[in-house]
């Protein structure tokens, strides 16, 4: 069960003057891997299938680490920032356009 939801953040308050390049960067890739946790989750749990309570533990994790990347990812598209790039390369998914 997640312990927050996308409606805590406070994307009125975000400045993207304010946002590193360099810094961004990293964390639309994080927010990409954390979008695709449930797969690591299930691969996790084809890897360490005797451990039953480890097992249980990664739905959760895995919910938490998908809503990271929920939270993250789509909302830099709404955002414009001094540098970004105007063209989207089409081997990017559309909710993680590219800087």
């Amino acid at each position: 069960m997640p312990r927050w939801n996308l409606d805590d953040l406070s994307w009125a308050q975000f400045e993207p003057a304010q946002v590193d390049p360099d810094l961004l960067r990293v964390v639309k890739a994080a927010a990409l891997v954390e979008y695709n946790g449930g797969h690591y989750a299930r691969y996790l749990r084809s890897v360490f299938r005797e451990d039953e309570s480890f097992c249980a533990l990664t739905y959760g994790w895995a919910e938490e680490e998908v809503q990271h990347g929920l939270g993250v990812g789509p909302n830099w598209r709404t955002r414009t920032f001094p540098w970004q790039k105007r063209r989207r390369p089409s081997r990017w998914p559309s909710r993680f356009p590219p800087i």
